[in-house]
């Protein structure tokens, strides 16, 4: 891919590409950014913790398995693994403000009492959505349904529940176990 071939197919010259873009890396990661920011993310909609991430999960699920940005991802980071300053540009502008909503969802439980107060909200936000990632990028076959996006938000929260496991909400225990059948 050279900035020549880019502004040929753009019907363009090479100036004009240059005068919007300062540079290939640039050029590319606008276009991820219009691309991978295509679909529109909502604000979750829940009444508590629980609610909003099962929201949040349900809403990656639908723009992994079933718009073209969800297709083009694995291609993506393909792509993306050669160019690590353009990876880490792309996880900065395009992942992060993403994972900004869980994190946020997150804090406010911890400031609300619905979470431990100790609660890592990093390791917490991976877990959810690398999980979510990986059972839909790499099972296939399996079905990412949105009991299984409750279940998953669910057995996290058992460890996240403000006083532990054994201070859940009782609601959490009993579909967490029926949940753990979808794993």
């Amino acid at each position: 891919m050279s900035m020549e071939t880019i502004a040929g197919r753009a019907g363009v010259g090479k100036a004009a590409i240059y005068r919007r873009w300062a540079n290939k890396e640039a050029l590319v990661l606008a276009t991820l950014q219009r691309t991978f920011h295509s679909t529109p993310r909502t604000a979750p909609v829940g009444n508590s913790v629980r609610e909003d991430l099962i929201d949040l999960m349900w809403q990656m699920r639908k723009n992994i398995l079933e718009t073209r940005e969800g297709i083009a991802f694995a291609v993506l980071i393909q792509a993306l693994a050669s160019n690590r300053d353009l990876m880490y540009r792309y996880q900065e502008t395009v992942i992060e403000p993403r994972r900004e909503q869980y994190r946020e969802v997150l804090r406010r439980g911890t400031a609300n009492g619905e979470l431990r107060p100790d609660l890592d909200v990093e390791r917490t936000t991976v877990m959810l959505t690398s999980t979510l990632l990986f059972v839909c990028k790499l099972y296939p076959t399996f079905e990412v349904t949105e009991d299984y996006c409750v279940g998953l938000v669910d057995d996290v929260l058992l460890g996240a529940a403000a006083g532990g496991a054994s201070a859940a909400p009782e609601h959490l225990g009993s579909e967490s176990e029926s949940a753990g059948a979808h794993s």
